[in-house]
């Protein structure tokens, strides 16, 4: 029996498998699934286009993402946060930050709330591309809305602020996260230090990294190269 003969449950089921067995490459697969269901007169439902997107994130084709969540946006499916937050995921994996805001947006414009992994999403992005106004600017959304940044937020806030210098927002974000109690990762950390190094500030970097020695905690190469370098140029 073709493909095109199974009903939604099945179609899901193969994309499910096909992105288990061969993740790099399912997104052919889910296309081709999505089109037989179109062929055999059945209408894709919001389960069905989820797990298509996410073959898509897997495989890092983002135009497909986009693709399978017009199947929803277009369609009689509701698109759901699972269904947003996938499609911009693989958008900004790809660095197309601008198609992940777009999503945002959309959100808003059909009353489906944003979680936290949709700003962190966003906030990852900007961390790729230096856009620390912008991952400034979520994290202040997040906070006035009713969810609560957590770790991944700000560490990734904190690598977009030294892509571009910015060691006093990285430092003011370093130290929010422990007023919140909130774990600094490798990348947090070194991205601190790295922004101070940057921007000369060595006393800053040298005292990062001595208070994570004096409470035992492991300094990242990165962030010691970091300070060294610091040093090194005064």
């Amino acid at each position: 029996m073709g493909s095109c003969t199974k009903t939604p449950k099945q179609i899901t089921a193969l994309i499910a498998t096909a992105r288990r067995q061969h993740p790099q490459s399912a997104w052919l697969d889910a296309a081709h699934f999505l089109a037989c269901l179109e062929l055999a007169g059945f209408v894709a439902n919001t389960v069905v286009c989820n797990v298509a997107i996410s073959c898509c994130v897997v495989s890092t084709a983002w135009a497909q993402a986009v693709s399978a969540f017009e199947h929803i946006w277009e369609g009689s499916a509701e698109a759901d946060t699972i269904s947003f937050n996938s499609v911009s995921n693989a958008c900004c994996g790809k660095l197309r930050w601008e198609r992940g805001f777009w999503q945002i947006v959309r959100m808003r414009f059909i009353a489906v709330l944003p979680s936290v992994v949709s700003y962190n999403t966003l906030v990852n992005a900007c961390a790729g591309t230096a856009l620390w106004h912008m991952a400034a600017a979520l994290l202040n959304a997040v906070e006035m809305s009713s969810l609560e940044c957590d770790s991944v937020s700000h560490n990734s806030a904190i690598k977009a602020c030294e892509k571009d210098s910015q060691w006093a927002r990285a430092l003011g974000a370093f130290n929010d996260m422990r007023q919140l109690s909130l774990p600094v990762n490798n990348r947090g950390h070194s991205g601190a230090v790295s922004a101070c190094s940057k921007a000369g500030r060595w006393r800053h970097s040298i005292d990062m990294c001595t208070e994570l020695v004096l409470l035992s905690l492991e300094v990242a190469i990165a962030s010691c190269n970091a300070a060294i370098s610091a040093c090194a140029r005064h």
